[in-house]
């Protein structure tokens, strides 16, 4: 199942779960969202040229790639898309 809540959903909800498990009042101005991406490098040649896999795409070095901070803001035109597995009653 498809869950889309839009950015006022996703406030709204955020701001009860703070009230009733932290027992504060607040009020969201802005959201916005910190990810992780892995800065792919290639391994290349000495001629500076790709190295070429078995099936023709580029080999990454692992060793010299690094995942780096990224931000999205979360603002009026964005949505949350869930995809979702309801529970049985008996498996909780």
């Amino acid at each position: 199942m498809q869950l889309i809540m839009f950015e006022w959903e996703v406030q709204e909800a955020l701001t009860d779960y703070i009230q009733k498990q932290y027992g504060m009042k607040i009020n969201i101005e802005d959201t916005s969202i910190e990810y992780q991406e892995l800065d792919r490098v290639f391994k290349k040649h000495k001629n500076g040229r790709i190295i070429k896999s078995e099936h023709g795409g580029p080999k990454i070095d692992w060793e010299n790639s690094s995942y780096v901070t990224k931000h999205i803001n979360f603002n009026d035109t964005a949505e949350m898309h869930l995809f979702v597995q309801q529970k049985s009653p008996g498996n909780e």
